[in-house]
């Protein structure tokens, strides 16, 4: 027994993924499958079009690109996308659908045969939003201390290792500050570890309302927070600090019943050119948090060469 053409087509048409055929210059001859329909369709939206007529600038150069890809290597192209409110040009009911991030899988594989004259890709896209949920929700928590929601040392450590990599390649600054709790073993002994808990997390929200999107805070251990500044001059990260230092002093902390007076100590440093690893500037920064501990606590110390004499 075999399957006729009308078959076979009526098969595919029948799967949940969108089957799209692009031709070299980006136009889509057709699609098949998608039957979500009650899920935004990019593929309804592209059938007939050009890449370019749908969407924007930035990401129907990022169509083209994989296709002429796929093409030029002659090899099966996997790549995972985003379609966002923003990428869509066409002020439509199917687009209108699309009130959020929509993931996808895209399976680009180039045709042997030409179409109109022009080669062409065949490209399966399934829809991972559900995958992709799953994949940042398991990403958040390798990365992130459960206790403060800050990030954890795993994710800092990680950090740290890049922005150093790319001052080194392109002398982009970037400073640390080292932070601890002043006499967080009294809160702890006096009030009980669950009134250190919540201290620790009100502790992290101050320090959040003093940082940028890009700035990375992470929970060490302990009482202890690290922040990485990107972009940032030794200078800047010091009056950051300060800001953070005067945000906690003056914050009122309540915590069962109990109301808490909380001050931090702050150490500053920037990553050197005379850097050979990232502990150095891990170092100067535990080195000048020491300082700011020793000499009175309640204060934020930029690191000096002195301190490791």
């Amino acid at each position: 027994m075999h399957l006729s053409t009308p078959q076979l087509l009526e098969i595919v048409a029948a799967f949940p993924d969108s089957t799209l055929v692009f031709t070299e210059d980006g136009y889509c001859i057709a699609h098949l499958g998608d039957q979500e329909t009650h899920e935004f369709s990019s593929s309804r939206l592209l059938t007939g079009r050009f890449v370019s007529d749908v969407f924007s600038e930035e990401k129907a150069k990022w169509f083209l690109q994989q296709i002429r890809n796929s093409i030029f290597e002659q090899r099966l192209r996997v790549s995972e996308y985003a379609i966002s409110p923003d990428d869509i040009r066409l002020p439509n009911c199917e687009s209108a659908k699309l009130e959020r991030d929509h993931w996808f899988e895209a399976r680009i594989l180039p045709l042997n045969s030409f179409i109109d004259g022009q080669r062409a890709v065949v490209w399966a896209a399934r829809n991972i939003n559900e995958r992709y949920k799953l994949e940042q929700q398991l990403r958040r928590l390798s990365e992130t201390d459960e206790l403060t929601g800050a990030f954890n040392r795993r994710r800092f450590f990680e950090s740290l290792a890049n922005h150093y990599q790319t001052f080194h390649r392109h002398f982009l600054d970037c400073s640390l500050i080292m932070l601890d709790i002043d006499n967080f073993k009294r809160i702890n002994d006096q009030y009980g570890h669950p009134c250190g808990d919540r201290v620790l997390k009100q502790v992290y929200q101050q320090i959040c309302t003093q940082l940028r999107e890009v700035d990375i805070c992470a929970r060490m251990g302990g009482e202890e927070f690290s922040i990485l500044l990107p972009n940032t001059k030794t200078s800047e990260a010091l009056r950051s600090a300060e800001r953070i230092r005067i945000a906690i002093e003056e914050y009122t902390f309540t915590t069962l019943n109990h109301q808490v007076d909380v001050t931090v100590s702050l150490g500053v440093s920037s990553i050197e050119v005379t850097d050979s690893n990232c502990d150095s500037v891990l170092q100067r920064a535990d080195d000048a948090l020491y300082h700011a501990k020793k000499t009175g606590r309640n204060q934020a110390v930029q690191f000096l060469e002195e301190f490791s004499i």
